[in-house]
């Protein structure tokens, strides 16, 4: 009897399986799964993006983040044109016209473009599809552009505990700014300084051979490095060579040691032994000798 019943309560489960999974079926070849629309997002150009309202902490937050950004940068750059300055220098020295550079008096414009691309900035202006301005950028239109680019790339907000919490930040920033002013100055110096140079050597004609000569220097730095780097290399080689011989020399010579103690324990125990047995005999002879009465 319970087999029976047993049997007819799983029949009937497999029919209502059957006609679930049928019910499935008919309502999945009845109505079909729509596609999903993809919304579109409509892209913000980088010169249209909005900074935060003037002097707002939001403001001063996304300011600070850009002079967080720009001063690594300004201070990396100003380095590259120096170093690129002492080289274009050198360069006249070697060819004899240092003299007449300084007497040619030559003038270049403020070409946003020509710096740019000085800067080695022009091909990450065209990958992100940013315009460059009509003529070199003044500090604040700098600072803006930075900020835009701090928006662009995102940020963390941040809060702040009262009105002299916010004081000391804007503060800060200030003299963030005011450093960066004075790195950004010294840059435009030497890149004024470098296309001056340049186009000097353009009008003699020695742009190519002034290329040739700065790839060899580099060239030749690099194997000097390399040399350099090989040399410290095989020193520190030797060295931990040296400190591997002398642990073994040290080692075998721990181990002859113990040898040597070992060979001579005996003769070290007698020894030791006998003068224990010398020392007690005198100490019995100083006590008993002339203390006896006859």
């Amino acid at each position: 009897m319970k087999t029976s019943t047993i049997l007819t309560i799983s029949c009937v489960f497999s029919l209502l399986f059957v006609v679930a999974v049928s019910s499935a079926a008919k309502v999945i070849e009845v109505a079909p799964a729509k596609p999903a629309v993809e919304e579109a997002v409509e892209e913000v150009k980088f010169e249209d993006i909005e900074l935060p309202q003037k002097d707002s902490p939001e403001y001063w937050v996304v300011r600070s983040e850009a002079m967080g950004e720009l001063t690594p940068l300004l201070t990396r750059k100003r380095a590259e044109m120096k170093k690129k300055r002492q080289m274009l220098a050198d360069y006249l020295l070697k060819i004899g016209k240092g003299e007449e550079m300084a007497a040619a008096n030559v003038e270049v414009p403020d070409d946003p473009k020509a710096y740019a691309k000085a800067l080695g900035l022009l091909d990450g202006y065209k990958q992100r599809d940013i315009a460059l301005p009509a003529k070199l950028p003044t500090w604040e239109e700098t600072a803006q552009f930075s900020m835009r680019f701090v928006l662009y790339e995102g940020y963390r907000p941040m809060q702040f505990d009262g009105a002299e919490d916010a004081k000391g930040f804007v503060e800060v920033c200030q003299k963030k700014e005011q450093y960066a002013q004075k790195v950004r100055k010294e840059m435009r110096l030497y890149v004024k300084d470098c296309l001056k140079i340049w186009t000097y050597l353009g009008t003699i004609g020695e742009q190519s051979a002034c290329k040739e000569w700065a790839v060899g220097m580099k060239l030749d730095a690099k194997k000097a490095d390399d040399a350099e780097r090989a040399a410290v290399a095989e020193s520190r080689r030797m060295a931990a060579l040296e400190r591997r011989e002398s642990a073994k020399e040290q080692k075998f010579q721990d181990a002859q040691d113990r040898a040597s103690f070992r060979s001579s324990r005996r003769s070290r125990h007698y020894q030791s032994r006998d003068d224990r047995l010398q020392y007690r005999q005198s100490r019995l002879d100083e006590r008993y000798t002339n203390n006896y009465r006859w």
